[in-house]
């Protein structure tokens, strides 16, 4: 206000509202604070005024304050700020943030341009919140009314006392005491909410849910059954739900079903929250499969979190939004950035360590000198340096500039964690897997210190801001804080109850967090003493980071996400477990169109409900997913993995032919195979439809194949199958024809591979009601030559010399073909004539004789391996001798020798497949098909690929029925 004034009188000014007399031209000045001179004006002091949004707070309490209502009789030249706290500002409205607890004086002085000063203070109190904790005896009751106790004596506030406690019972209802009982009068769904405040004014909430006569809905999986342990589905294959549910009738509800990798509905996310009042804030969600690391950036602005799903992704640390993915090579581990944010530093499986750019994800540099997998990483302070652990033992020092080794420390066990000294740029830290803690200096390579406590190993270390500590978390529940100057504990923090996997460190205020298969713990750094405990997932506690400020922390979940199965399902938005349900591993919807990748699975149903949090049931079994069954063997086969072995593998009804493999197998190993139904997942012998199953050797010599074609069984398939290994294979296939799961169960070393000698008794004295196959029974004639003078031009006039030739030279072949086996044949006539070679069962009987307008011979099936050393078969003698009478066979067959040599054939290939041999497509093969086979050709037992006439929906023939070699290991040689 210079330069206004007032004339009173003579010799009177009043400035500014001060008055000033002139006596003599000496000037007398009033207490106003104007100066002048004579003849000079008069200057007040400027008025300092001090404005703040608030002045009181929780750590860390940023406030903004503002100077622009001071006030001066002229102009104000300068602000100058003390926040009390050491820091200082000349802004007319500054913002600052108070990092520590306490009581700061704020002091603004104002100069105006006179030189006078002004001054005004102001006292922020910053102190830490209260954290409000309900214990509450039930969150919910069938009926109402129903008294509930709630309990908030487990609220704490870390610097002072809680004064006051507020309840809101959601029904209209408060209360004011620290434990209430209280009676909700209705049924409904009530919100506790509990507010909590301390001696500072500053107030925390804490809410239940409670639910009164509202059944809490249930969900129960029945398929798969719950005695299932494992179930291997190809990729293309369905997976099958169904179940039960019981929910408040009128309450809407939706029902869904998928898989996830570790029966926790938690997915694999990080989450950020408060130190002081341990609240969650918000999750980042984006990776699949467990975080391995994680860091903010050096501005807490972004986070970075590397994962087993091969991908790096890069968050906005404010909201949690996904703002770049990098895959990497395999599973990676460690997250770092460099000082200038512009780049992040990881490990990976294959022993690599990247360096990245973060905007744009190019690779700068690929570090390899790991032998194994890397398991931390870190960055100097001043970004010159790169320090990784490994499994390998060792922890290389890498130039970030141009990625060479600097230097290689080997504790002598896995290397699980790095540090650098945040002030000594010539000390670096290394947890390792035997619990022990290195000190090492950098320039010689020596050790400082070693630091021993761990009873087992170091997961993580991390130093304090000033160098001074180092905290250490590790297995069997440890965690300590050391001094770094002596390797002396200072404080053991004890009440994890499993496995501590990483520790934090936070300065403002002074706190250690730290992560483990049992959740999150927030301590009080310098007492030790537990203040929270954060459990938000089953799932562990994998990796944590501190924001620079050191009021919050992100800790990362080392779960496996969910990946819903039934995002289009027949009936909108709610699955229908009921009827069963057919979900898909391909093209997921919830994975952007991607398959299921392959790994293990737990298969899990949800309800949710508008008025419930949702519940979730898991099935027993274990869902591994593997690749789409090839249709052929090789190198690339797909391996079942056995589980107590046992495996049921579930494979794509619309393929017609699929392999997998069991691996080794050893002699005296006992295979039972059944067929798997569904939706049911039973096992059945006799399936729907035409099948083929069949089991090769690592050589594909067929071991044992069995089948139904155009809807005959004609191979015989039962319970009491042996199926015992003779030879060890280091691989045993199953081909699996017709879209047919298959179940396997492996008795091992049952010592039963032993051959067994086999006896067949051939009867030429016929038989009544004989049935055979799959034909009607009929009445076998004796044999007799007499009934083939029929069928030739002109009568041979055979009579009892002729059919005692045939007998001769039938009996004289079939021993030719087995002479190399432990076979016995017995002939009728024989045991006629002596009646002690009559056969012990059990017994294999063929008889000779009959007629079949399309048949030389017939057997009652296929037995592979021989297993139940019996059977029938006829060989239809007049079919036999019709043809060969008529030229129908490349040789004659007209003379009774010739005859009985073409029956020996024919008996010999019916008793093949009593034996378990199958058709083949060779014509010298004893086993050649009908079309091919010639009993008057010279023929013989020996390996063949089976007949591809005989293989369903026009397969090719796979494998080689190795006959000579399957004889030998079922009925052994003389």
């Amino acid at each position: 206000m210079r330069n206004i004034a007032t004339r009173l009188g003579a010799g009177v000014l009043v400035i500014s509202g001060l008055f000033a007399a002139t006596l003599g031209g000496c000037p007398v000045t009033g207490t106003g604070g104007a100066t002048g001179g004579v003849g000079g004006a008069f200057n007040l002091a400027p008025i300092a005024l001090i404005t703040a949004d608030v002045t009181t707070g929780t750590v860390p309490l940023t406030v903004s304050f503002s100077s622009s209502r001071s006030s001066d009789d002229g102009l104000i030249l300068s602000r100058s700020w003390d926040f009390g706290d050491g820091a200082t500002s000349l802004d007319i409205s500054p913002r600052h943030t108070f990092m520590t607890i306490g009581e700061f004086t704020v002091t603004l002085t104002v100069t105006d341009d006179a030189g006078a000063v002004g001054t005004e203070t102001v006292v922020i109190t910053v102190t830490e919140p209260p954290i409000a904790r309900i214990s509450v005896n039930d969150t919910q009751a069938e009926n109402a009314p129903a008294t509930f106790r709630f309990d908030a004596t487990n609220s704490v506030d870390p610097d002072g006392e809680i004064v006051e406690f507020e309840w809101d019972f959601d029904d209209g209802a408060r209360e004011t005491l620290d434990v209430v009982d209280h009676t909700f009068a209705t049924a409904g769904t009530y919100r506790v909410r509990l507010t909590v405040t301390d001696d500072a004014g500053i107030t925390d909430e804490a809410t239940v849910l409670i639910r009164v006569g509202i059944r809490q809905p249930s969900i129960e999986l029945r398929i798969p059954p719950p005695d299932v342990q494992r179930l291997v589905l190809t990729q293309d294959a369905p997976l099958w739900v169904q179940g039960v549910f019981e929910v408040e009738p009128g309450v809407q509800r939706t029902i869904r079903a998928g898989i996830d990798g570790d029966r926790d509905a938690c997915n694999a996310l990080s989450f950020r929250f408060n130190v002081l009042d341990a609240e969650e804030q918000f999750d980042f969600q984006g990776h699949f499969q467990p975080i391995r690391g994680a860091a903010f950036d050096p501005e807490g602005r972004r986070l970075l979190s590397t994962s087993d799903d091969g991908t790096a992704q890069i968050y906005d640390a404010g909201n949690g939004f996904l703002i770049s993915s990098f895959d990497g090579s395999g599973q990676l581990d460690g997250a770092a950035w460099t000082p200038d944010g512009a780049s992040i530093v990881y490990g990976q499986s294959n022993g690599a360590v990247i360096l990245r750019s973060a905007s744009n994800g190019t690779i700068i540099r690929t570090m390899t000198s790991h032998t194994a997998a890397v398991r931390d990483v870190a960055v100097s302070p001043d970004g010159s340096r790169i320090l990784s652990g490994g499994a390998d033992g060792q922890a290389i020092l890498w130039s970030a500039t141009d990625g060479t080794v600097l230097g290689a420390f080997s504790p002598g066990a896995a290397v699980n964690a790095v540090a650098f000294h945040p002030t000594d740029s010539n000390q670096i830290a290394t947890g390792d897997a035997n619990g022990v803690i290195t000190l090492w200096n950098v320039d010689s390579g020596t050790v400082v210190r070693t630091i021993t406590g761990h009873t087992d190993a170091v997961n993580d270390i991390e130093y304090s801001a000033a160098g001074s500590l180092l905290a250490s978390a590790g297995d069997n529940r440890q965690l300590f804080v050391w001094n770094v100057a002596d390797g002396t504990v200072r404080t053991t923090f004890t009440g994890h109850t499993a496995d501590v996997n990483a520790v934090a460190l936070t300065t403002t205020p002074a706190r250690l967090v730290s992560g483990g298969d049992d959740g999150v713990g927030v301590w009080d750094l310098d007492a030790g003493t537990l203040l929270a405990v954060i459990r938000p997932c089953a799932s562990p506690i994998t990796a944590l980071t501190a924001s620079p400020n050191g009021a919050d922390v992100i800790a990362s979940v080392g779960a496996f996400s969910d990946v819903q199965l039934d995002t289009d399902p027949p009936n909108g938005n709610d699955l229908n477990i009921t009827a069963g349900a057919a979900l898909q591993l391909q093209r997921v919807e919830d994975l952007d169109g991607a398959d299921v990748p392959t790994g293990d699975y737990f298969v899990w149903v949800e309800i949710d409900t508008d008025q419930s949090e949702p519940t979730r049931a898991y099935a027993n079994a274990t869902i591994t997913v593997i690749d789409a069954l090839s249709s052929t063997i090789d190198a690339d086969t797909a391996k079942a993995p056995l589980l107590n072995d046992q495996v049921t593998v579930i494979v794509n009804p619309d393929a017609s032919r699929q392999v997998f493999d069991l691996g080794p197998v050893s002699a005296g190993d006992r295979i039972f195979l059944n067929f798997v139904t569904t939706p049911g997942f039973g096992t059945t012998k006799d399936p729907l439809g035409d099948y083929g199953l069949m089991l090769l050797d690592a050589t594909q010599d067929i071991f044992a194949w069995f089948q139904r074609l155009g809807g005959e069984d004609f191979v015989l398939f039962s319970p009491n199958s042996k199926l015992v290994i003779a030879e060890n294979t280091t691989n045993l296939y199953v081909v699996t024809d017709g879209g047919h799961s298959v179940d396997v169960r492996i008795q091992r070393q049952t010592n039963l591979n032993a051959p067994r000698a086999q006896r067949v008794y051939v009867r030429f004295d016929g038989a009544s009601d004989v049935g055979v196959g799959n034909q009607p029974a009929i009445n076998v004639p004796p044999l007799d030559a007499a009934d083939f003078n029929q069928f030739f031009a002109v009568s041979p006039n055979w009579g009892d010399a002729q059919t005692a030739t045939i007998k001769t030279e039938l009996m004289k072949q079939l021993r030719a073909q087995y002479a190399a086996y432990n076979i016995t044949f017995v002939s009728s006539d024989e045991v006629a004539a002596d009646p002690s070679l009559a056969p012990a069962p059990p017994f294999q009987t063929i008889y000779v004789g009959g007629f079949n307008l399309s048949l030389f011979g017939l057997a009652d099936y296929v037995d592979p391996r021989n297993d139940t050393a019996i059977g029938s078969a006829i060989v239809y003698a007049s079919r036999v001798a019709q043809v060969g009478a008529t030229g129908g066979f490349a040789n004659p067959a007209d003379t009774p020798a010739t005859l009985g040599f073409a029956l020996g054939n024919v008996a010999a290939h019916e008793c093949g497949h009593l034996l378990g041999l199958r058709h083949t497509d060779d014509a010298g093969d004893l086993m050649a098909r009908a079309g091919v086979f010639d009993p008057t050709a010279t023929v013989s037992i020996k390996a063949a690929a089976p007949t591809t006439q005989e293989q369903i929906d026009n397969l090719p023939a796979i494998g080689t029925q190795n006959a000579p070699r399957l004889l030998e290991e079922t009925v052994g040689t003389p």
